[in-house]
């Protein structure tokens, strides 16, 4: 458990080597690697792919969609790693096409009925002002 731990650790942080050094000590079970979901309260029950965009980390979610992470796995709070990814200001947009050819979805609703696309405008408008 202390190994999962480290490795969501290391994708909320944007840490690529720690990615890839706690997923190789959890080989065994890639698939397990990619769906466990953070058991910190803070980090709202998110994949290490949530945690990722979230730290708007494009190398760490490079890597993580090409073992294939699921891009619509929801929080509780109902986001979708899109969803985290479109809040912030400085969106990458490589790392937003990324996603979307690996099926994301655009128009997914997390549980406040916002949309990827609606939160990045709403952050582009901010960054604006």
């Amino acid at each position: 458990a202390k190994t999962y731990q480290k490795l969501l650790r290391g994708a909320r942080k944007g840490s690529l080597h720690r990615v890839k050094k706690y997923a190789k000590r959890l080989r065994r079970a890639p698939a397990v690697v990619l769906e466990t979901r953070s058991a910190v309260q803070l980090d709202r029950a998110r994949t290490a792919l949530h945690l990722a965009c979230d730290a708007g980390a494009d190398d760490v979610i490079a890597w993580l969609l090409k073992r294939g992470a699921d891009v619509a796995a929801v929080d509780a709070d109902g986001n979708t790693p899109a969803h985290l990814l479109a809040r912030h200001a400085a969106v990458r947009n490589r790392a937003v096409e990324r996603l979307r050819k690996h099926g994301a979805s655009a128009h997914a609703r997390n549980a406040r009925g916002e949309t990827p696309t609606a939160l990045a405008e709403r952050a582009h408008e901010a960054h604006a002002a």
